[in-house]
């Protein structure tokens, strides 16, 4: 945690995804329950199908060919948002003082998410989940 104070806000803002990964109990390594995890080849699939809904939303679109490639122009037509997502997303622009920047990448995040969930648009869940993967202040 101490390295990501060395680094500046705007070098941070761009960055997509951010996660802490705590380290593992060596108690939980060693169970040997059946794992309910979800399998590699089922993330595969989902993955695979998520790329497709890009590839077929952006085929005329040229220069893009995944959400990230997205220009903020292009938002409003290919990551329409709920109503209740609109909401949770200007609640927390407000409350964590976002950038522009941030605003739009969640966004992006947050139509891959939907994507993966195959959903045609962004959902409060999906924002939230979006939100989960940005720099937590304070810790």
């Amino acid at each position: 945690m101490n390295y990501q104070k060395k680094l500046s806000g705007p070098i941070m803002d761009r960055i997509d995804l951010h996660l802490n990964v705590p380290s593992v109990d060596v108690n939980k390594l060693m169970i040997t329950e059946k794992n309910t995890a979800e399998k590699s080849e089922s993330i595969r699939q989902r993955v695979m199908a998520a790329r497709n809904i890009q590839k077929n939303r952006f085929k005329n679109t040229k220069g893009i060919y995944c959400n990230a490639d997205m220009k903020n122009k292009h938002l409003k037509e290919f990551a329409k948002l709920e109503d209740s997502a609109n909401l949770i997303l200007k609640q927390a622009v407000n409350k964590f003082s976002l950038s522009a920047r941030t605003y739009f990448r969640l966004i992006k995040v947050a139509r891959t998410i939907a994507d993966l969930s195959n959903s045609e648009n962004i959902k409060d869940v999906h924002i939230a989940e979006a939100l989960q993967y940005r720099v937590r202040t304070g810790e």
